[in-house]
């Protein structure tokens, strides 16, 4: 898992059309960060996931239904 001194590695850089702003937290699949979307010109929430969770497939199945916004799951009106 990537460590609490790894944080500034992500930190400050563009991944995609986010960049990365600050850790929010770290758990067992990878870190978050808030981040700006350039694209829509919001604050989002990204997670990081470490590369011995990116080449896990049950992993991935498990992140990729996370990855539904809240309203979709009607958490969120």
């Amino acid at each position: 898992m990537m460590s609490a001194k790894d944080a500034h590695v992500v930190t400050g850089r563009r991944l995609s059309h986010y960049e990365a702003q600050e850790q929010l937290g770290a758990g067992g699949m990878g870190v978050v960060y808030a981040a700006r979307d350039e694209t829509l010109g919001r604050v989002a929430a990204i997670k990081v996931l470490p590369p011995e969770k990116t080449s896990d497939e049950a992993s991935g199945g498990d992140f990729c239904g996370k990855r539904r916004r809240p309203s979709d799951r009607g958490g969120v009106r």
